[in-house]
């Protein structure tokens, strides 16, 4: 929280003595989960005398908004999470399939390895949230014609609801290390030869012991699972599940001519959702055909050659502003 004086004000990474506080976006996330959980027991709805979700009584809200406007008084600068490319994303792959025909591993280890893999993946290419990928039901995915990919319909999420549904698609990569039409096969093979049935209820779903229950990976499961794979790989640099996210923003808006509106529509970005509803059809369908020719041009040295460019720029682009 900067003094108006602070030489700092602006830095991303301030060396000065002004107060310090969880930034807006930390907290907010936090009370998300808190919501979450509060969900998870059964606690919906507004919080009313006693009733409802706590999280949602506008005491909360409105402290959070003092937050924000605390700290943009004291004009702090928020940082955006660190991208996370294919590179990465290959390498936790290999990682995944070493150790998926590995003699010793056990059933339970078998189904979280092709499970996380398949998340990772969709995440990447359907730039989607850690949460509502968590969230994702199997009947909310469909196969496309000739097994040339999936189509996903999100009926409820951070922004998405039955009346504002997020629909993308994902399509098959000439690299199979990165595929996530592969990864989700894969899980679904791994997962039907140990007997579990995924036909309907949650598409990924967490181990309590050594059981798999029909339940939602939330949030901080993705994030601790991210995590035990760039750690146990020694590439962690401070990404976390958003960094999936940012990497695919970044990806498809340099592969794919840079056309926003695409990359909003496939991402769930748009905030035009009052035009018409005609207009929805045909800009999906153009935000399809530019995930279907950009899954031709995905392959490990083009995804080399584009994160060096990117982390280049954003060097250069540190220097010139000193």
């Amino acid at each position: 929280m900067h003094d108006v004086n602070c030489r700092a004000i602006g830095d991303r990474q301030p060396v000065c003595g002004c107060a310090r506080r969880l930034a807006y976006g930390t907290v907010a996330t936090k009370i998300s989960q808190l919501k979450s959980i509060f969900e998870s027991m059964g606690q919906k709805g507004d919080w009313n005398a006693g009733m409802g979700n706590p999280v949602c009584s506008q005491e909360i809200s409105a402290y959070l908004n003092q937050i924000h406007i605390e700290q943009s008084i004291g004009h702090v600068v928020q940082n955006q999470a660190k991208p996370m490319f294919t590179r990465k994303l290959s390498l936790i792959s290999m990682y995944v399939d070493r150790n998926l025909d590995h003699r010793g591993a056990t059933p339970k280890n078998r189904y979280i390895l092709a499970r996380d893999q398949a998340l990772f993946k969709l995440m990447f290419f359907g730039g989607d949230r850690g949460h509502d990928i968590g969230i994702m039901l199997t009947q909310e995915i469909r196969e496309l014609p000739d097994k040339a990919g999936y189509i996903i319909t999100h009926t409820y999420g951070k922004t998405a609801r039955s009346t504002k549904p997020q629909v993308f698609s994902i399509f098959r990569c000439s690299d199979d290390m990165i595929c996530p039409v592969k990864g989700i096969e894969q899980y679904l093979t791994v997962a039907k030869y140990h007997g579990l049935n995924l036909e309907c209820g949650y598409l990924f779903r967490p181990v309590l012991q050594n059981n798999v229950i029909n339940k939602p990976m939330s949030y901080e499961a993705i994030y601790d699972r991210l995590k035990f794979y760039l750690n146990k790989l020694e590439l962690n640099e401070g990404e976390t599940p958003h960094s999936l996210r940012n990497g695919s923003a970044i990806t498809f808006r340099e592969l794919g001519g840079k056309n926003l509106e695409n990359i909003k529509q496939h991402i769930g970005w748009s905030s035009d959702w009052s035009a018409s509803h005609y207009s929805r059809s045909s800009k999906r369908d153009q935000a399809a055909n530019m995930v279907a020719s950009m899954s031709q041009q995905w392959s490990i040295d083009s995804m080399k050659n584009l994160e060096a460019g990117y982390f280049e720029e954003s060097e250069l682009n540190k220097v010139s502003s000193e």
